[in-house]
């Protein structure tokens, strides 16, 4: 199947390009301190705007609050059981935990968007800037906690089809197409170039190998965008 757009909206390639951008640019170890942050940052949101929530929305709150902890705990636990199949080989499958927990990451943007729709209904006009602010650093956080998910079974697949040492290659042969100085929070700017880099990967399929086809699966996983997620906000916000 060809990638092109009309299977593929260039701003949906950009997006996903992106965050296996970001995430061939990141260590693994990288991804418990990022996930540290992550919870800094829910903590400090959940201090500032609790105190505000008005008792009308209270219920509603606590609820989207108790979702978003179970649904952190259900993709650590997924995390840490792809790493445990990771290192003892074998037969162990370890994408198919590391698969089930993509799934995840979109309810985990979407938690994060709900308590940020209630957050501003509750905050007092002198603290909303703060607010901002947290909300902001929570979507690029969790963003990049996203990235790093879709890189490692992008890396996890390849190393299954090939083996460790030509999954490397053909990660760094990738990330070199790719613009070095994007990031997660400037996509918009390099939505040329990242269409640029699929066209080119396409043409030279031979010299990927079966890694093109491991790439093209990516642009087609489910992902929801930032203007995906907008505009099903504001289909909701009309509904309410």
């Amino acid at each position: 199947m060809r990638v092109s757009n009309t299977d593929v909206s260039d701003n949906r390639i950009a997006y996903i390009l992106a965050q296996l951008n970001s995430g061939l640019r990141t260590q693994w170890s990288q991804i418990e301190e990022a996930d540290s942050q992550l919870q800094r940052l829910l903590d400090d949101a959940h201090a500032l705007a609790n105190p505000h929530v008005s008792e009308a929305e209270r219920a509603e709150w606590d609820q989207a609050w108790a979702g978003l902890r179970q649904t952190l705990d259900t993709i650590r636990a997924l995390g840490k059981e792809t790493r445990q199949l990771f290192a003892a080989e074998g037969s162990s499958d370890p994408l198919r935990p590391w698969s089930n927990l993509l799934d995840y990451e979109d309810d985990l943007q979407e938690a994060i968007s709900h308590i940020g729709e209630i957050g501003n209904r509750s905050i007092p006009a002198h603290e909303k800037e703060g607010w901002d602010e947290l909300l902001t650093s929570l979507e690029l956080r969790s963003a990049a906690l996203q990235a790093q998910a879709l890189t490692v079974r992008f890396q996890l697949e390849l190393h299954q089809k090939y083996g460790e040492q030509r999954a490397n290659a053909f990660s760094k042969e990738i990330a070199a197409r790719l613009p070095e100085e994007a990031t997660l929070a400037n996509v918009d700017e390099h939505v040329g170039e990242y269409c640029k880099a699929v066209k080119e990967y396409e043409t030279e399929r031979e010299t990927f190998g079966g890694a093109w086809d491991v790439l093209k699966s990516l642009l087609l996983i489910p992902i929801k965008t930032p203007e995906e997620r907008t505009r099903e906000k504001a289909k909701r916000s009309l509904k309410g």
